[in-house]
């Protein structure tokens, strides 16, 4: 089955360990990583709103902000820049998710409607302790991600 058509299940499966701050199988981990590198912008976009809907803790919400929505802006964020600004017009939550991103590699322009966006909803005053820990974890998924990828091209190879 292909990444798109778990994208809703892995959404879900994502927010709830998150949530419960649970360990999160590496087959989650990765395949939610997965999403953002093998999927088209609008399967990552409707993976984010979903996430956005299960998410059920501020934790969860910045960690959707820091991981499958700043990829999604830094690769297509003048496409999904409007989308993004509505969203956090009518959604508190989605603001709040918005705090997890950081610039990267989102193109000057975006990044400014981002902050502007963002702007409506406070910054949690514990956002930088957890991105600490955050920016750990999010190395190791891309290390997941990675070795998957490249298991996959060696597979095809043989």
């Amino acid at each position: 089955m292909a990444f798109a058509d778990r994208a809703d299940q892995l959404a879900t499966d994502w927010a709830a360990a998150l949530d419960d701050r649970a360990p999160i199988s590496d087959e989650v981990l990765r395949d939610a990583a997965l999403v953002s590198f093998l999927t088209k912008p609008d399967v990552q976009w409707r993976f984010i709103r979903r996430c956005l809907e299960e998410a059920r803790t501020d934790y969860t919400l910045v960690h959707i902000g820091a991981g499958p929505l700043e990829h999604l802006l830094a690769k297509e964020g003048a496409a999904f820049i409007g989308q993004v600004e509505l969203l956090a017009a009518n959604s508190e939550r989605f603001g709040l998710a918005l705090h997890g991103c950081a610039r990267n590699k989102i193109e000057e322009e975006v990044w400014q409607r981002v902050l502007a966006a963002r702007a409506a909803v406070e910054e949690p005053v514990w956002l930088d302790a957890i991105f600490r820990t955050s920016h750990d974890i999010r190395i190791e998924v891309e290390k997941l991600a990675l070795a998957y990828l490249k298991e996959v091209r060696d597979r095809r190879r043989s």
